[in-house]
């Protein structure tokens, strides 16, 4: 009996991993899209990190669900993001979405962060009083299986619809 307490106990201590990834396929290559997300513990004051991925691009984006992101000096499309680990800091004038509550890295804080967190290095990123500490644990394997969808697509059928 012990023992099935203690397995319970160690099963429901085991924190979920951060890094969550996904994959539409779809029959045509230009549609399909892989999607790479940190969520943030913290809902008010965190900061989500998400990746996209299609045929042609890959993008980051910073996500709040509260109050919007501050414009940087006033100017309503640019945002100021620090990215930083232990040895480096560095900031980023990157681009603010209308409504304030998502940013665009550029290639170069996109590029940092990757680089930081594929060395191993725990990531902090702040931008206008939101911050996330962001593990670096499986980031790795994520991040390459973020890079390499499955090159099949399931076919469903929906039952809606009859084969002819």
């Amino acid at each position: 009996m012990a023992a099935i307490i203690a397995a319970s106990l160690l099963i429901g201590c085991n924190k979920p991993d951060p890094w969550q990834v996904s994959h539409i396929q779809t029959k045509l290559t230009p549609f399909r899209s892989s999607r790479l997300v940190y969520n943030s513990e913290d809902k008010v004051n965190g900061i989500d990190i998400e990746f996209i991925a299609d045929s042609s691009e890959n993008h980051v984006y910073l996500k709040v669900h509260s109050h919007p992101f501050k414009p940087y000096q006033g100017k309503k499309k640019q945002a100021l993001v620090t990215i930083s680990d232990e040895a480096l800091v560095n900031q980023f004038i990157c681009i603010r979405h209308q409504g304030g509550q998502k940013i665009t890295l550029t290639e170069e804080a996109r590029d940092f962060m990757i680089e930081r967190l594929m060395l191993g290095n725990k990531v902090y990123i702040s931008c206008s009083g939101y911050s996330v500490d962001v593990s670096s644990e499986n980031f790795e394997s994520k991040f390459a299986s973020f890079l390499s969808p499955p090159k099949s697509y399931i076919k469903i059928q929906s039952p809606l619809h009859s084969l002819k």
